[in-house]
């Protein structure tokens, strides 16, 4: 917290003013709180007055979409604060990529549908990261899809979540991706690996190009490509039914943190800091070649805040518009 108080004379209230953070971004959606306290600890806030620049507040938050320094100075009765500087800082753009997790299996007849509308997608726009994540019976089944499910209110197949927020509407066509492809980043990923032995080696790094005061997580898992295996079809597409050698990408195999992600200390999520977290992952069994590493920041409310992806032997820097 930063404090100045008024101190005149024995005839006018002493007051401190307070702000949440010394600066925020020029995105319009950041904001800054102020609060008002007598010297005997009331507050005040309710029944003071702030300016910033001397533009009466509605209220005592502040937002701007315009890069600057700024001072606000609050009133109460006979009291007047000193002035408080802020700043308000371009917003550096991380490009943001947009997570499809598609709950399927390959005896649901019509999740061809959604695999299509993925691929579909995919050429339209590149950032997309797909993870599919099968249901029991099924050769790919991920043994805690129950737990997921149960929290995205996934209710049966095919259904695809898009970035731990909403469900991707009938029938997944590309435009119900634009609520999440248009959102910004404050922040980007990388991701470097290496295939050693048996294991995968990740370095997952998080860039923050704001601060969060909110409590972040990273989620980072396994996914693979290339396992071919029929899929049932309900479509008249002409591909039969079953889909025969059918392939199957982005299969989800394992999380390496917790489903809902490992907690990023506070003291990373500061602008212009970047975290990192290795992760020796043990793909016995999994094609090493054909895998990926798939790692994404979610916000307190499990959303997906930013997404990147890397084949298993390589690099992918962090992506700046």
């Amino acid at each position: 917290m930063i404090f100045f108080s008024c101190e005149e004379d024995s005839t006018i209230i002493k007051v401190t003013l307070e702000a949440d953070k010394e600066y925020i971004l020029a995105d319009e959606t950041e904001t800054i709180t102020f609060t008002l306290k007598t010297s005997d600890g009331e507050d005040v806030t309710s029944k003071a007055i702030f300016r910033v620049n001397g533009e009466t507040l509605e209220g005592n938050v502040f937002k701007s979409n315009v890069v600057g320094s700024y001072f606000c100075r609050a009133e109460y009765k006979t009291g007047v604060s000193n002035d408080l500087a802020f700043e308000v800082n371009e917003v550096p753009i991380f490009t943001r990529n947009v997570l499809i997790e598609n709950y399927t299996a390959t005896w649901c007849g019509y999740c061809p549908r959604v695999h299509d509308a993925i691929i579909d997608a995919l050429s339209e726009e590149s950032r997309i990261i797909p993870i599919a994540i099968h249901g029991s019976n099924d050769p790919y089944y991920f043994t805690s899809i129950g737990t997921l499910a149960t929290v995205f209110e996934v209710a049966g197949y095919p259904t695809a979540i898009i970035d731990r927020d909403y469900s991707w509407p009938y029938p997944e066509e590309f435009a119900g991706l634009n609520k999440a492809l248009d959102k910004s980043a404050g922040m980007g990923l990388a991701i470097n690996s290496e295939i050693s032995g048996d294991n995968i080696i990740a370095n997952v790094k998080v860039k923050f190009g704001r601060t969060y005061s909110e409590d972040l997580k990273l989620v980072v898992c396994l996914v693979e490509g290339q396992l071919i295996y029929n899929q049932t079809n309900y479509y008249s597409d002409g591909r039969g039914d079953p889909i025969v050698g059918y392939i199957h990408n982005n299969v989800l195999r394992k999380f390496e943190t917790d489903f809902f992600g490992d907690a990023i200390p506070g003291t990373s999520t500061v602008k212009d800091n970047e975290f990192l977290k290795t992760i020796t992952i043990d793909a016995t069994g999994y094609i090493k070649n054909n895998c990926k590493i798939v790692a994404f920041v979610v916000s307190s409310n499990n959303k997906v805040i930013n997404a990147q992806s890397c084949v298993s032997n390589g690099a992918k820097d962090y992506e700046v518009l």
